[in-house]
C-alpha cells in the first residue's frame, strides 16, 4: 500500500484546480541577507520586500512565476511547484559592460538561417531527423495545429491513416495497418508518443495543445527501428515550445584553451588525522568481536555525528570483510537521523556503493515519502529501476516529467530524467530481447558520469582533464554559478550528468572543494557507466579538504576504471 500511496504524491491529476500556498524563504548576496530585496508575483502583481533578516513570505498559486530581485544585482526568477519548500536565494552582482556590446549583422543573419534549418527538423528520445524525410501528410505544423480544437485526439486523428480505439482513459491511438515486427506480426498495436524525448505508451491528454510547434507520424521501420518494440505500433513525435536541445551543456567537451595547472593529490591521501575512535579500534586488529563491542562503547560518545557512522562502516568493512554486516552499523544512521533528509541520502549512497540495492532503494522511499522532491522521487524511481520494479519506476519517472513540462529551467535536469526514464521504458519494453540504447548525443563507446551530493549548499569546482592536460570545468559556485544553485534549491534536485564521448584518451576527474554554508558534512557519489557494455561503478566521498584540487578517478583509453 505504500507504493501506491508514494505514486499518488508524484503522478499528476491534470484536471484539478491549484490552491495558494504561502511560498518562504531568505534572500541573500554573498556577503549576507539583503533587506528590502523585492519579492514580486508576476501573475498577480502582489509583492513584499525582504525583512533586515533577509527573510520573505509571499502567497502564490502552483504555476505562477515569481521574481526576485534587488538594486545591482541580478533579478531570478522562477515558476511555483508542488516541490517548493523553504528557499534560500543568492543574488550575485549585475555586471554590466557597455563598451564590449558588438552588433554583427551577419551574425544575425547566420543565427536567422539556423533557426530555420532548425524548423525544418523534428527531436525525439534518439535525435535530430529532418521532416522532409517524411511524408508532408504525416507532419502537423503549428500553423495547422491551431485550425483545430484543443484536444490531442481530434488532433491526431485528422492525419490520415490513424484511428482512435475506446473512449476516455482506455482511449488507443492505432495505425490503420498491422506491425510486421517478427512475433508482433499483424497484432494491432497502439502507437507510442516521444514528447520532446519523453517516450510514454499512453495518449499524452495532459498537454497543452496550444503549446505543440510540430507533430510528426513515424510508420516505416527504419524511422522505428531505434524505438525497438516499443515502437512496433508507429510512433509519433510531438516538439514543443519548451523543448530544449540536449546539445547544451550535457557534455564535458574541451573548451578551455590553456592546459590545467593546478597541483592535484589523489583523494585518499588528503583524509588524513584519523579520529580517536578509528585509533581504538586499530588496537583490536584481527578481532572483530571485540572491535565491534568497541564500536558500542565508542557510540555513546560520537553517536550524535553522521562521519561517526560511515567512518567506522569504511574501517570495519576494510578491516573485517567476511565478519562485518554492513546495515549493523549503517542502521545507526536511520536511527539517529530518521528526519534527516541529508544523512538519510549519505546512507543510501554507501548501501549502492556496496550494492546493498535493496536496502538502499527502502532509504530512498522514506527520503521521497517524507520530502517528495524532483531528485527524492528520482532517486526512488532509479533505485527502483535498478532492481527491476520497471513499471513502478517508469511511473514515478512520468510523474516528476510530466510536472517539470512547463518548467522553463534546468535543461540539463529535463534531459537526465527522460534519459534514465527512457532507459526503464526500453528495458520494460524489451524485457526478452538484447537491447542497446544510445542516447541521441551520445556515443556508443561514451562514459557517462553522474555526480550527486547529499548537501544542497555544497559548493565545488570539477575538471575534467585529459592525458595532454586540456580540461572542461563544471563549476558549482555561488560566484559562477547562483543562478543554477539557486534552482536547486526552489526544485529540489543535487546531481548532474556528464559524457566524455569518444574515448581515445586517458582522463582524470579531479575536485576543489569549496565548502558550505552548514555543519552538516557533505557526501559525493560519482556513478560512472560504460555506455556500451552498460557497467556501472560507484564510489562515495566524504568532502572536507578545502581549495584543494583532488584526483578522484581516473579513466584510461581503453574504459578501464580506477577510483583515486
Amino acid at each position: 500500500m505504500k507504493l501506491k500511496l508514494l505514486a499518488s504524491i508524484v503522478l499528476i491529476n491534470y484536471g484539478i484546480t491549484y490552491c495558494q500556498q504561502q511560498i518562504t524563504g531568505i534572500v541573500k548576496g554573498l556577503n549576507g541577507p539583503i533587506v528590502n530585496a523585492s519579492i514580486y508575483n508576476l501573475n498577480d502583481n502582489s509583492t513584499t520586500i525582504t525583512d533586515k533578516d533577509g527573510q520573505f513570505s509571499i502567497n502564490a498559486t502552483q504555476g505562477q512565476r515569481i521574481r526576485v530581485s534587488y538594486v545591482g544585482k541580478k533579478n531570478f526568477t522562477f515558476k511555483v511547484t508542488q516541490f517548493i519548500r523553504p528557499l534560500e536565494i543568492v543574488l550575485v552582482d549585475d555586471e554590466v559592460y557597455l563598451d564590449e556590446v558588438v552588433l554583427s549583422k551577419q551574425k544575425k543573419r547566420s543565427s536567422e538561417k539556423q533557426k530555420a534549418r532548425e524548423k525544418k527538423k523534428i527531436f525525439g528520445a534518439f535525435g535530430k531527423r529532418r521532416v522532409s524525410g517524411i511524408a508532408p501528410s504525416d507532419v502537423l505544423t503549428q500553423n495547422e495545429i491551431r485550425r483545430f480544437p484543443p484536444d490531442i485526439i481530434a488532433l491526431v486523428q485528422s492525419m490520415p491513416g490513424v484511428r482512435v480505439l475506446g473512449n476516455g482513459g482506455s482511449a488507443r491511438v492505432v495505425l490503420r495497418r498491422p506491425t510486421s515486427f517478427g512475433a508482433l506480426r499483424n497484432a494491432v498495436i497502439p502507437v507510442a508518443w516521444d514528447i520532446d524525448g519523453l517516450v510514454v505508451r499512453d495518449i499524452p491528454t495532459w498537454i497543452d495543445v496550444q503549446l505543440i510547434e510540430k507533430l510528426v507520424l513515424l510508420k516505416n521501420l527504419t524511422q522505428l527501428n531505434p524505438y525497438g518494440t516499443l515502437g512496433a505500433g508507429g510512433v509519433i513525435i510531438i516538439n514543443t515550445k519548451n523543448y530544449v536541445d540536449p546539445d547544451s551543456g550535457l557534455k564535458a567537451k574541451i573548451t578551455d584553451k590553456e592546459k590545467f595547472d593546478q597541483p592535484t593529490v589523489a583523494f585518499e591521501t588528503v583524509q588524513t588525522g584519523s579520529p580517536k575512535y578509528i585509533s581504538e579500534y586499530n588496537k583490536m586488529t584481527g578481532n572483530f568481536e571485540r572491535a565491534y563491542l568497541e564500536y558500542e562503547n565508542q557510540r555513546k560518545t560520537y553517536g550524535h555525528l553522521l562521519d561517526f557512522y560511515i567512518t567506522s562502516f569504511d574501517h570495519f568493512s576494510k578491516n573485517f570483510p567476511d565478519d562485518f554486516k554492513p546495515l549493523a552499523i549503517l542502521n545507526g544512521i536511520a536511527n539517529t537521523f530518521p528526519d534527516n533528509v541529508e544523512a538519510l541520502r549519505a546512507m543510501a549512497y554507501k548501501l549502492d556503493e556496496i550494492g546493498y540495492f535493496e536496502a538502499s532503494k527502502d532509504i530512498y522511499k522514506n527520503i521521497a515519502t517524507m520530502a517528495p522532491t524532483i531528485q527524492s522521487v528520482r532517486d526512488l524511481a532509479k533505485a527502483e529501476a535498478r532492481l527491476n520494479n520497471l513499471k513502478l519506476s517508469e511511473n514515478l519517472y512520468n510523474g516528476i516529467i510530466f510536472k517539470m513540462h512547463n518548467i522553463e529551467q534546468n535543461a540539463t535536469l529535463k534531459q537526465l530524467l527522460k534519459y534514465e526514464r527512457n532507459l526503464s521504458a526500453l528495458k520494460l519494453s524489451n524485457e526478452d530481447e538484447a537491447y542497446t540504447f544510445v542516447y541521441e548525443d551520445q556515443e556508443t563507446n561514451d562514459i557517462e558520469i553522474l555526480v550527486e551530493w547529499n548537501n544542497q549548499d555544497a559548493q565545488f569546482d570539477l575538471h575534467f582533464v585529459n592525458q595532454d592536460g586540456y580540461f572542461h570545468t563544471w563549476n558549482h559556485t555561488i560566484s559562477e554559478n547562483a543562478e543554477r544553485i539557486n534552482n536547486e534549491k526552489v526544485y529540489g534536485y543535487s546531481s548532474e550528468r556528464f559524457f566524455i564521448d569518444q574515448l581515445t584518451d586517458s582522463w582524470e576527474i579531479n575536485l576543489s572543494y569549496k565548502g558550505n554554508e552548514t555543519l552538516f558534512p557533505t557526501y559525493f557519489k560519482l556513478t560512472i557507466r560504460d555506455s556500451k557494455s552498460g557497467e556501472e561503478k560507484i564510489k562515495v566521498y566524504r568532502l572536507a579538504a578545502k581549495n584543494l584540487s583532488q584526483k578522484l578517478a581516473k579513466i584510461n583509453a581503453t574504459g578501464q576504471l580506477r577510483f583515486l
